[in-house]
């Protein structure tokens, strides 16, 4: 699972995410997301929406929003808009966020932050990322060895590697 917290006023990101048995956590400059929006619209959940497009980080995506909830925000690190984003499908339909219920109230963050959480750069996160997902054998035993003691890659079934982000 990967919490996002999104700070707005230091327009900042922070994602914590656990693989295997390692919370890794970084953060970045909230991300500039270039929308164009079009004009079909439709309803979802009662609201009136409009939708737009993007292409961000190797994806090209379908958004619909609302401007009865004007809040500049949506599900994963997609926010941008001139309202909130009910409804973000990628072209393929691999990745589709969609809103079912929207409940007003206040609620407590939730943020790790016992001891042992690993920071890293955004880049070596998605480094490690792949790494078990491509190997998830190698990643969870740490080594294996052939018996010259040259580190070989154990034949297992591969997880699926499709991340959300493709860059």
């Amino acid at each position: 699972k990967k919490n996002i917290l999104k700070d707005f006023v230091s327009n900042i990101l922070f994602c914590q995410e656990r693989i295997s048995k390692t919370v890794y956590q970084y953060s970045e400059a909230m991300p500039v997301q270039h929308w164009v929006l079009t004009n079909e619209k439709k309803y979802l959940l009662g609201y009136l929406c409009k939708s737009a497009t993007l292409t961000f980080r190797g994806r090209k995506y379908k958004a619909w929003y609302t401007e009865e909830i004007p809040k500049n925000d949506g599900p994963y690190i997609f926010q941008g808009l001139p309202g909130l984003i009910l409804k973000i499908t990628d072209e393929h339909g691999q990745y589709d966020f969609t809103a079912v219920g929207i409940v007003k109230k206040k609620m407590d963050i939730y943020w790790r932050n016992e001891s042992g959480i690993e920071t890293v750069s955004r880049e070596n996160f998605r480094k490690i990322q792949r790494n078990y997902f491509e190997n998830p054998g190698i990643f969870m035993s740490g080594k294996a060895y052939d018996d010259t003691g040259k580190i070989i890659s154990i034949p297992i079934n591969k997880n699926l590697y499709a991340p959300l982000e493709l860059e």
